[in-house]
């Protein structure tokens, strides 16, 4: 992927610890910037996912879905109700 030079304002502090890991580290702090902001986008990314799986799961079947469900489970065979096999 192509990369594009850009300027940003942080804190001094903030600079100073990500200079500090990337000399630990032994790369560049663009390196180090550009994966800390991929982990935050993939943890957003991820975060906006499971709010919308828990807030699939989370409505509880309308009246009428209700109404559905106990007339399905009243049909399903109960355990111990089996047929015989002829």
């Amino acid at each position: 992927m192509p990369k594009v030079k850009t300027a940003i304002s942080i804190d001094n502090e903030l600079l100073a610890r990500t200079t500090s890991l990337a000399d630990e580290l032994d790369v560049s702090r663009s390196q180090v910037i550009s994966e800390a902001i991929e982990e935050y986008l993939r943890n957003y990314h991820n975060q906006k996912l499971l709010h919308q799986i828990n807030e699939a799961y989370s409505n509880y079947p309308d009246a009428d879905e209700d109404g559905a469900l106990k007339i399905i489970e009243s049909h399903r065979k109960k355990p111990g109700a089996l047929d015989e096999w002829k």
